[in-house]
């Protein structure tokens, strides 16, 4: 499995749709799949960054051999950035509502 410009997708997923049964690409994008059954199956692909493909294959039990591109997915964004130092933005909210919490007067009752 490559992109657009042959460059190979490592560990891109291979799966047979409505089934359990998958494998994942090598380094070089190459992958061995053994469907559950003969008869007409579809394989899905799938890579981040990348849109999903399927193809439906007539499987009788001998070798099938398929180059498979994927076009990327233009709809994905170009960058997360996380930083460790940064505050939740639900804290100050929380802490406000802490402010304004009222109590319950006390009884003089310890649990």
């Amino acid at each position: 499995m490559t992109d657009r410009s042959g460059i190979p997708l490592p560990y891109a997923s291979v799966y047979q749709e409505n089934t359990t049964k998958g494998t994942v690409c090598n380094e070089e994008g190459e992958y061995i799949f053994y469907p559950s059954d003969d008869g007409k199956i579809t394989l899905c692909y799938q890579y981040v960054g990348y849109k999903k493909k399927t193809i439906e294959f007539q499987y009788a039990g001998q070798v099938i051999l398929r180059d498979v591109i994927l076009e990327e997915d233009d709809a994905m964004i170009d960058e997360i950035v996380i930083l460790a130092n940064r505050e939740d933005p639900a804290y100050p909210i929380i802490r406000k509502a802490i402010e304004k919490r009222e109590f319950p007067p006390e009884t003089g009752e310890k649990f």
